[in-house]
Formats: C-alpha cells, sequence, structure tokens
C-alpha cells in the first residue's frame, strides 16, 4: 500500500492534460484519499483513513471511471 501511496500521488501531481473534467474529478476524490491514508494505528488522527477505507476509494474510483 506504501508504493500505491507514492506511486499515484506522483503519477496525479505529474498527470498532463490527458483527462477530461470528468476523469479528474473522479481521480482526485481518490487523490485525497491517498493523501488521508495512514498506515501506522498509532499515528492515525480522525481525518485519516486506514488501508480498507483506502481499497474501498480505490474500488469506488475504478467503478466511477468504467461506469
Amino acid at each position: 500500500t506504501d508504493i500505491f501511496e507514492r506511486q499515484y500521488l506522483d503519477m496525479f501531481k505529474n498527470e498532463g492534460s490527458g483527462m477530461t473534467a470528468t476523469e479528474y474529478t473522479i481521480l482526485e476524490k481518490l487523490f485525497t484519499a491517498v493523501d488521508a491514508y495512514c498506515p501506522d494505528p498509532s499515528l492515525r488522527s480522525e481525518d485519516d483513513i486506514d488501508e480498507n477505507q483506502l481499497r474501498t476509494a480505490a474500488k469506488t474510483t475504478l467503478s466511477e471511471l468504467f461506469a
């Protein structure tokens, strides 16, 4: 999950203009979730999410992109 986090944040920040406004909106929600992901429960605040919540956000994003 840590590798996914780093790669997704890098890819989203460096993405060119190759996506539609709808795609951007959907992927931005995942960006927010990835940014809120905290793998360490002892460091997690109420605004952070755990791995299961991140996986759910990724699945939601995938289904929204291909709806």
